[in-house]
């Protein structure tokens, strides 16, 4: 591209065809040639990142320059990571609604039942089954029972349900060793 003529013709056809977005190239002279953006933004006005330098350097060292709009490949980037952030939140928030109950149901609740129980047994060890509130926590697992989607085998089947069993027996044990 040291030959003007040549140079000229070449760049009107590339901006013609393949890089519209060539807007300064400077050739292996120093001359710099500028085109106007094309929806008639002074190049001034770019922000860096829409800027793309690329220059090339051959083996005898002569260095060319383009400059090019990148203004909207970067919309366009910018556009395509708001669709994946908003595809990936709703993603997200589905997951969550669809492991939150059965984890409520399946872990939290139970824990949250057996804490009661030992609560009840650290009050009142030996007489803890004849309490109102012992009653009404052996009527919630009924009802607990039949707001979820599970049946009452497999949630006799969970850990939390064996474990609560076993609270159960070493209250009973510890009437049998008291006495009552």
């Amino acid at each position: 591209t040291q030959y003007a003529a040549y140079r000229n013709i070449s760049l009107d056809a590339a901006r013609k065809s393949a890089v519209p977005e060539l807007f300064s190239y400077e050739d292996t002279n120093g001359f710099i040639t500028t085109y106007p953006l094309a929806d008639g933004m002074n190049p001034g006005d770019l922000r860096p990142r829409e800027i793309l330098n690329i220059s090339i350097t051959d083996v005898e060292n002569a260095t060319t320059v383009g400059l090019f709009d990148m203004r909207q490949t970067k919309k366009d980037g910018t556009l395509v990571e708001l669709i994946d952030t908003i595809f990936i939140l709703i993603i997200w928030f589905f997951g969550v609604t669809a492991f939150a109950g059965p984890v409520m149901t399946l872990v939290v609740t139970p824990i949250e039942r057996m804490i009661r129980l030992l609560s009840m047994l650290v009050k009142d060890p030996l007489g803890y089954q004849g309490t109102s509130r012992y009653n009404k926590f052996v009527l919630e697992e009924d009802h607990y029972t039949k707001n979820t989607r599970w049946t009452k085998d497999v949630l006799k089947g969970m850990e939390t349900s064996f474990l609560m069993s076993t609270i159960l027996r070493i209250g009973s044990l510890m009437k049998v060793g008291f006495g009552a």
